[in-house]
């Protein structure tokens, strides 16, 4: 090969939206690697949404390690859609001059960089050429030895920010700010970052930010003082989502009273199509204010851990400003059988099509009442019910909801028999990814799992431990499994076992919010 493919490649990685520059790629590897021609039509033309079909998965299982060339010597994980590596993640190694020559061949859009603590800045950096989203997870050494060397630095093309665990403060949010970073982005988050507190949120909202149209802000020290002031100054003209959890639930006051109505008199009210503020119980007048606002035009909305099952319950009977809602999120809120049955029977959650219950009081004939009390029950994709109090009726009942692609359903009653009702129905035959973290499964269930498998089950979340007496002999029935989460400190070892004994391409560990991650042929 010349030179022409990396041309063209970068090409394509520049228009990811337009298929053309991906089959004019297709014509010149016809004569030089047919099976990646192949491969590139099939992502452009019966899968443009970037699904994986039959054919693909064939073919990345026999080809991925000679098209990920180089980079499976450099990365911990990579993942391809539309043909091309579009993301990839590894070390601070990836973004030194030694990577360059990566990528050309593979100019990926999504980069997360793991620092370890006390790492230096590189020299020299050598970045993505079509880097839009860059992730950095790290120690305080990226606030103090990082932010710094890289103001003024960052790749021309990056629109999306994501610091985890970085050490930001006050003084490195101001050095974050100085390099003139936030002109050029649309999304700006911030995870774990415990130091992050009202002070940097000011100098945040003193810059201001005229394209910035998503905010993240989780486990964060801010207060609702300070989120009243964000709300009043509204300095994101174009901002359309803002998620903030904070690292303490704070007691009803008047900074917490005062919060919606300053939302809902705030140019954000008019913008804002998702909204989630975690640990911040707004009290009866503030979840009433919520719904009957007609000012609204919210389609996503996070209320986990704000008391809605003792102070909020009027919430759940929606109103004029959630009747487009499609995605709510009500984790740890004390929900019990009166209150789904509420949110059932209310027509103002018709739209729904992802909900979070995760650890609350849900029973069996919660479940039951979620499914024929209302519409909600015809129209979820997604649900997440982990952590409740559901035991085999519940099961049964869920095997009714006929759309379902992902269901959260560990640390509940589970044994042989519910697992064996949720992979034997026929209404769950398109169910994609299944998380049973938090439940202790015996061996009897794990047969179920080993043998009878699930024919469109990509993705299974399980705890460390489980996973480990899952592997310990052949997997038939998970030939089909693209995907293997576990909670649990990585262990290499185990994911050898699991990479060796069934279909899964990558492996991650999940381990008190840090993420380890390994595709098949980097391990």
């Amino acid at each position: 090969m010349n030179g022409v493919d990396e041309e063209l490649i970068c090409l394509a990685a520049h228009k990811p939206s337009d298929p053309l520059p991906r089959l004019v790629l297709a014509d010149w590897l016809e004569d030089h690697d047919p099976d990646r021609s192949e491969f590139l039509r099939l992502a452009c033309v019966a899968n443009p949404d970037g699904a994986v079909s039959v054919r693909m998965e064939e073919l990345l299982r026999l080809r991925e390690k000679d098209w990920a060339g180089n980079l499976a010597d450099h990365a911990h994980a990579w993942e391809f859609r539309q043909g091309l590596v579009e993301q990839a993640e590894g070390e601070e190694g990836l973004i030194t001059p030694a990577a360059e020559a990566i990528w050309r061949k593979h100019p990926v859009r999504g980069l997360r960089l793991h620092v370890a603590p006390g790492s230096p800045f590189p020299e020299d950096t050598a970045w993505p050429v079509a880097l839009h989203h860059l992730e950095i997870a790290g120690a305080d050494s990226v606030a103090r030895a990082w932010l710094p060397r890289l103001a003024g630095r960052w790749p021309a093309t990056l629109r999306s920010l994501i610091l985890e665990r970085c050490g930001i403060d006050t003084p490195a949010m101001r050095t974050l700010l100085r390099g003139g970073l936030t002109g050029q982005l649309h999304h700006l988050g911030f995870v774990n970052n415990r130091l992050l507190g009202d002070q940097a949120l000011r100098a945040l909202t003193q810059e201001g930010a005229a394209d910035l149209r998503s905010l993240s802000i989780h486990c964060a020290n801010i207060t609702p003082v300070g989120l009243g002031e964000l709300f009043q100054a509204a300095p994101f003209p174009l901002l359309e989502s803002l998620c903030v959890e904070l690292a303490a639930t704070f007691p009803m006051g008047p900074a917490l009273k005062s919060l919606v109505p300053r939302l809902l008199d705030s140019p954000l009210a008019n913008s804002l199509t998702r909204l989630e503020m975690h640990g911040l119980p707004l009290g009866p007048e503030g979840f009433l204010a919520l719904v009957l606002s007609h000012h609204l035009n919210l389609r996503q909305v996070g209320l986990a851990h704000n008391r809605i099952g003792s102070e909020g319950a009027q919430f759940l009977t929606g109103g004029p400003g959630m009747d487009r809602v499609h995605t709510l999120n009500l984790a740890e809120n004390d929900l019990e059988t009166p209150h789904l049955q509420t949110l059932a029977r209310s027509g103002a959650w018709a739209s729904l099509t992802h909900l979070d219950l995760r650890k609350n009081r849900i029973t069996d004939e919660a479940i039951r009442s979620l499914l024929t009390e209302g519409p909600i029950g015809e129209n979820l994709v997604h649900l997440n019910l982990r952590q409740n109090r559901i035991g085999g009726p519940g099961i049964q009942a869920l095997s009714s909801f006929t759309r379902l692609r992902s269901l959260a359903i560990g640390g509940n009653y589970l044994n042989c028999e519910t697992i064996g009702t949720l992979w034997k129905t026929t209404s769950l035959c398109d169910l994609e990814e299944l998380d049973l973290i938090g439940t202790t499964l015996e061996e009897k269930a794990l047969r179920v799992l080993r043998d009878a498998g699930h024919p469109t089950l990509r993705t299974l979340a399980i705890n460390d431990h489980t996973a480990g007496m899952l592997v310990s002999k052949d997997c038939p029935g998970l030939e089909n499994l693209r995907l293997l989460r576990m909670a649990g400190k990585p262990d290499l070892h185990l994911a050898r076992k699991i990479i060796a004994r069934t279909g899964v391409r990558q492996v991650v560990f999940q381990d008190e919010g840090r993420i380890w991650r390994r595709s098949r042929h980097a391990i």
